[in-house]
């Protein structure tokens, strides 16, 4: 069994995911509406407001995503 080097992750990057690969997160500008959905469903005390503000849509806008 090959084992996965251990290699600190460089936060500025994303995370070393192996083989000389970095895995790097998506802006909130460019989640899609599942992935908004998700993020509010598992972030209970977040507002609308303010996830309206991280992904730079209307408060409007996203009601209507969480809605659909």
């Amino acid at each position: 069994m090959a084992k996965t080097p251990q290699v600190k992750p460089d936060w500025n990057t994303g995370i070393y995911i192996g083989d000389g690969v970095v895995a790097t997160p998506k802006p909130a500008w460019q989640w899609t509406d599942q992935e908004i959905r998700d993020y509010y469903d598992q972030n209970p005390n977040l507002t609308i407001l303010t996830l309206a503000g991280m992904v730079g849509l209307t408060g409007t806008e996203v009601k209507e995503i969480l809605m659909s």
